[in-house]
Protein backbone atom coordinates (compact mmCIF):
# COMPACT_ATOMS: atom_id res chain seq x y z
CA UNK A 1 0.00 0.00 0.00
CA UNK A 2 1.35 3.39 -0.93
CA UNK A 3 1.50 5.74 2.27
CA UNK A 4 -0.23 9.48 1.68
CA UNK A 5 1.41 12.32 3.03
CA UNK A 6 1.44 15.84 1.52
CA UNK A 7 4.95 15.89 0.43
CA UNK A 8 4.66 12.21 -1.38
CA UNK A 9 1.25 13.27 -3.21
CA UNK A 10 2.83 16.76 -4.17
CA UNK A 11 6.30 14.97 -5.45
CA UNK A 12 3.72 12.19 -7.27
CA UNK A 13 1.39 14.15 -9.15
CA UNK A 14 4.24 16.02 -10.73
CA UNK A 15 6.03 12.99 -11.62
CA UNK A 16 3.10 11.24 -13.08
CA UNK A 17 1.57 14.78 -14.82
CA UNK A 18 4.93 16.00 -16.07
CA UNK A 19 7.31 13.03 -16.11
CA UNK A 20 4.94 9.69 -16.93
CA UNK A 21 2.02 11.06 -18.57
CA UNK A 22 4.07 13.41 -20.91
CA UNK A 23 6.49 10.33 -21.83
CA UNK A 24 3.56 7.95 -22.59
CA UNK A 25 1.54 10.74 -24.85
CA UNK A 26 4.51 11.54 -26.83
CA UNK A 27 6.00 8.33 -27.47
CA UNK A 28 2.78 7.02 -28.44
CA UNK A 29 2.30 9.61 -30.49
CA UNK A 30 4.58 8.68 -32.77
CA UNK A 31 3.66 5.47 -32.82
CA UNK A 32 0.30 5.94 -33.67
CA UNK A 33 1.28 9.15 -36.20
CA UNK A 34 2.42 8.44 -39.36
CA UNK A 35 4.52 11.34 -41.12
CA UNK A 36 3.54 12.36 -44.51
CA UNK A 37 6.84 14.53 -45.58
CA UNK A 38 7.61 17.09 -43.40
CA UNK A 39 10.55 17.88 -41.06
CA UNK A 40 10.02 15.24 -38.49
CA UNK A 41 13.79 14.69 -36.66
CA UNK A 42 12.45 11.62 -34.91
CA UNK A 43 15.22 8.95 -34.47
CA UNK A 44 12.04 6.40 -33.96
CA UNK A 45 10.30 7.94 -37.09
CA UNK A 46 12.34 5.16 -39.82
CA UNK A 47 12.19 2.32 -36.60
CA UNK A 48 7.99 2.69 -36.71
CA UNK A 49 7.18 2.83 -39.75
CA UNK A 50 9.31 -0.91 -40.26
CA UNK A 51 6.60 -2.00 -37.92
CA UNK A 52 2.98 -3.66 -39.05
CA UNK A 53 -0.20 -2.62 -37.89
CA UNK A 54 -0.13 -4.95 -35.34
CA UNK A 55 3.20 -4.53 -34.40
CA UNK A 56 2.46 -0.92 -33.48
CA UNK A 57 -0.32 -1.73 -31.46
CA UNK A 58 1.67 -4.53 -29.30
CA UNK A 59 4.51 -1.45 -29.35
CA UNK A 60 1.80 1.61 -27.78
CA UNK A 61 0.69 -0.81 -24.98
CA UNK A 62 4.37 -1.89 -23.76
CA UNK A 63 5.81 2.01 -23.40
CA UNK A 64 4.06 2.63 -20.06
CA UNK A 65 5.54 -0.34 -18.76
CA UNK A 66 8.73 0.75 -20.22
CA UNK A 67 8.35 4.11 -18.76
CA UNK A 68 7.45 2.86 -15.40
CA UNK A 69 10.53 0.17 -15.33
CA UNK A 70 12.66 3.58 -15.62
CA UNK A 71 10.47 5.66 -13.03
CA UNK A 72 10.77 2.07 -10.80
CA UNK A 73 14.84 2.28 -11.15
CA UNK A 74 15.04 5.81 -10.66
CA UNK A 75 12.89 6.19 -7.28
CA UNK A 76 14.45 3.15 -6.12
CA UNK A 77 17.86 5.00 -6.84
CA UNK A 78 17.03 7.77 -4.84
CA UNK A 79 16.12 5.44 -2.37
CA UNK A 80 18.99 3.43 -1.52
CA UNK A 81 21.74 6.44 -2.34
CA UNK A 82 22.42 8.02 0.83
CA UNK A 83 24.12 11.31 -1.07
CA UNK A 84 21.43 11.67 -3.14
CA UNK A 85 18.13 13.09 -1.65
CA UNK A 86 14.57 15.07 -3.06
CA UNK A 87 13.79 18.57 -1.19
CA UNK A 88 9.82 19.13 -1.97
CA UNK A 89 9.79 22.81 -1.25
CA UNK A 90 5.81 22.75 -1.78
CA UNK A 91 3.86 25.12 0.83
CA UNK A 92 1.99 22.62 3.09
CA UNK A 93 4.24 19.93 1.60
CA UNK A 94 7.40 20.76 2.52
CA UNK A 95 10.09 18.04 3.66
CA UNK A 96 14.29 17.78 3.14
CA UNK A 97 14.05 13.73 2.14
CA UNK A 98 11.38 12.18 0.80
CA UNK A 99 12.53 8.81 0.68
CA UNK A 100 12.46 9.19 4.45
CA UNK A 101 8.69 9.69 4.38
CA UNK A 102 7.71 6.81 2.40
CA UNK A 103 8.46 3.11 3.27
CA UNK A 104 8.94 2.37 -0.28
CA UNK A 105 9.66 5.29 -2.58
CA UNK A 106 10.06 2.82 -5.68
CA UNK A 107 7.00 1.12 -4.65
CA UNK A 108 4.66 4.73 -4.31
CA UNK A 109 3.56 4.74 -7.94
CA UNK A 110 1.58 0.99 -7.85
CA UNK A 111 -1.27 -0.34 -6.32
CA UNK A 112 -4.62 0.50 -6.10
CA UNK A 113 -3.86 3.47 -3.78
CA UNK A 114 -0.37 4.88 -5.90
CA UNK A 115 0.24 7.22 -7.96
CA UNK A 116 -0.23 5.73 -11.22
CA UNK A 117 -4.23 5.37 -10.51
CA UNK A 118 -4.86 7.56 -8.37
CA UNK A 119 -2.64 10.88 -10.46
CA UNK A 120 -2.20 9.43 -14.26
CA UNK A 121 -4.40 9.81 -17.43
CA UNK A 122 -2.86 6.13 -18.27
CA UNK A 123 -3.27 4.02 -15.44
CA UNK A 124 -2.08 0.76 -14.95
CA UNK A 125 -4.43 -1.53 -16.69
CA UNK A 126 -4.85 1.00 -19.64
CA UNK A 127 -1.51 -1.02 -21.25
CA UNK A 128 -4.00 -3.96 -21.04
CA UNK A 129 -1.23 -6.76 -19.73
CA UNK A 130 0.28 -7.72 -16.68
CA UNK A 131 1.83 -4.12 -15.55
CA UNK A 132 4.96 -4.55 -12.95
CA UNK A 133 8.69 -3.97 -13.18
CA UNK A 134 10.71 -7.47 -13.89
CA UNK A 135 13.58 -8.63 -12.34
CA UNK A 136 14.01 -7.02 -8.90
CA UNK A 137 15.80 -4.30 -7.92
CA UNK A 138 19.19 -4.41 -8.81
Amino acid sequence: MARTTPSLDHFGRLLMERVRDWCVREIQHDVRTRYRGGSDESAMRPLIEMLSPEQRHALERIVPVLVDSVMHYTLWMFEQEETLRIQVLAEGAETADLAAESDGLAGEPYGDDGWIARFSKYPAEWAGIEHQVLGGDP
